[in-house]
């Protein structure tokens, strides 16, 4: 019985999982960079913590801890500005998608001067430009999609697990 009540338990988490995911899309790349935020403030005060250690034990403890000091304070910033950060890094995915995705068509168009190049080969390079230019044009939705998309797969998933789960269930009953 404790099988059958794991297996519904773990497909009804991934589809709660999923419905948060698409619910807050929009909240969920800010609270991620947050999470990095704290986990950089964390490393960094550690590592100026160890460092007072070593001073106050007279060990020679060496310079001052430039980088814990920088990982406090880059943590300090991530928590403080995250949608800014968020934007910012969509902004660069996007502005680097572009500039790929335009290199890429003068290579097919380079290459097709000395070679046949089928007109499929163009296809991946459009969406990329296309799929940058939406990440310069709205990036908030740009850094929403992947959250999106995969509490869209939790959601199916889960709803298949709870289908064969529930069918498992019935099925081993009658055996």
């Amino acid at each position: 019985m404790k099988d059958k009540f794991y297996l519904l338990l773990r497909a009804n988490c991934v589809l709660l999982i999923g419905v948060l995911l698409v619910a807050y899309k929009e909240q969920w790349a800010g609270a991620l960079i947050i999470v990095m935020g704290i986990v950089f403030a964390l490393f960094g005060l550690c590592s100026v913590i160890s460092w007072s250690v070593k001073k106050k034990l007279d060990r020679n403890p060496g310079f001052i801890p430039v980088l814990g000091v920088a990982g406090v304070a880059l943590g300090i910033l991530l928590i403080v500005a995250s949608k800014t950060f968020v934007n910012v890094f969509v902004y660069i995915a996007g502005a680097l998608l572009i500039i790929l995705a335009v290199v890429e068509l003068l290579s097919l168009l380079d290459m097709r001067r000395d070679v046949k190049i089928p007109g499929a080969l163009f296809v991946t390079p459009v969406v990329a430009l296309l799929l940058g230019g939406f990440a310069l044009w709205n990036p908030s939705k740009a850094a929403a999609l992947p959250f999106l998309l995969s509490g869209i797969g939790c959601i199916v998933c889960g709803i298949g697990w709870i289908i064969a789960d529930v069918a498992w269930i019935i099925r081993s009953k009658k055996a």
